[in-house]
């Protein structure tokens, strides 16, 4: 996805704010294209209920639940204007659940094709 690698420079050049935005709706975008793969009408809902049904209906480990309910939090201080002491980790977290997230999401659409 053009997205994460846009992250991932932009963490190059040390915007970490920048790319942890980038990264989040990038994540966001994956989980929605999960839920809409998978018929489940989730288009207008919040990301944090999107979070919580995927990971009801077993779309999300618990593990992935954690971190995407953390980086959810870090996200909000973010684009509300607030620093947040929490984003070096939400950055460690998120890029190889983000990673992980598009290779499930690729692997099942070739299962689909």
């Amino acid at each position: 996805m053009e997205r994460l690698r846009e992250s991932q420079e932009l963490l190059d050049r040390g915007a970490k704010d920048a790319a942890f935005v980038l990264l989040w709706s990038s994540v966001e975008a994956l989980l929605r294209h999960i839920a809409s793969r998978e018929g489940l009408p989730l288009e207008r809902i919040p990301s944090s209920a999107v979070l919580k049904e995927l990971f009801s209906l077993g779309f999300l480990s618990r593990r992935a639940l954690d971190i995407a309910l953390r980086a959810f939090s870090v996200r909000n201080s973010l684009v509300h204007g607030f620093e947040s002491p929490d984003l070096d980790t939400a950055l460690e977290e998120m890029t190889p659940l983000a990673q992980e997230l598009l290779a499930e999401f690729d692997q099942a659409g070739s299962k689909t094709a």
